[in-house]
């Protein structure tokens, strides 16, 4: 695996942006059982906690929350599942994400990663403290330009991922009606089928 060296940059950058348009097709799992009690667009301002948290010393804090989401529910599902190899909560919901406006992303899939002064295996390295002070480092530095996020390639099976700071959180929205339970009729088959592509056991 390539070194993964903390920031800033040794070298010079020239960082590349993606734009999620609101068209865009987005969905998150999440538990709506947490002490916080998260809804279908919560942004998460414990931690910091997950791989690009970029909260500061202390929890929570109040100025800077995140909310993960990805493309596909084969993605969602092992991002939240596939550490533990288990998709054990029938509690938690999936939630489809509706955008307001183009989000802008400071780019960390193929070439991106290198422009914007780091590697790819920036979404896979398990050193959590080393990924979030990157992203404090793209979040607070004037030339990633006051992103809304980051875009990566996940760790378990190197799907899309989105990571959205509270600079989005206007942005963000969702219908209930777009929110089910992982055992709803209508989506417990899904569920099973990318549980078994991914070899994740699946208990309720």
């Amino acid at each position: 695996m390539a070194r993964l060296d903390p920031p800033p940059p040794s070298r010079s950058i020239d960082p590349s942006f993606v734009i999620v348009e609101p068209d865009a097709a987005l969905m998150r799992v999440f538990n709506p059982h947490r002490p916080w009690h998260p809804g279908p667009v919560s942004f998460n301002y414990y931690g910091p906690y997950n791989r690009f948290d970029h909260h500061r010393s202390g929890s929570p804090d109040a100025a800077r929350g995140v909310l993960y989401a990805a493309r596909t529910l084969s993605c969602c599902l092992v991002e939240v599942f596939g550490d533990v190899g288990v998709v054990d909560d029938p509690g938690c919901c999936l939630a489809r994400i509706t955008l307001k406006r183009g989000l802008r992303l400071v780019d960390l899939c193929g070439a991106g990663a290198m422009r914007a002064g780091t590697v790819t295996a920036i979404g896979a390295v398990p050193d959590r403290a080393l990924t979030q002070a990157w992203a404090r480092y793209f979040y607070e530095m004037p030339v990633y330009q006051r992103c809304d996020g980051l875009r990566y390639h996940g760790a378990h099976n190197n799907e899309e991922c989105f990571v959205f700071f509270e600079r989005a959180e206007e942005a963000i929205a969702s219908d209930l009606e777009d929110t089910i339970p992982l055992n709803a009729p209508r989506i417990y088959p899904l569920i099973l089928q990318h549980a078994l592509q991914h070899k994740l056991l699946v208990t309720f």
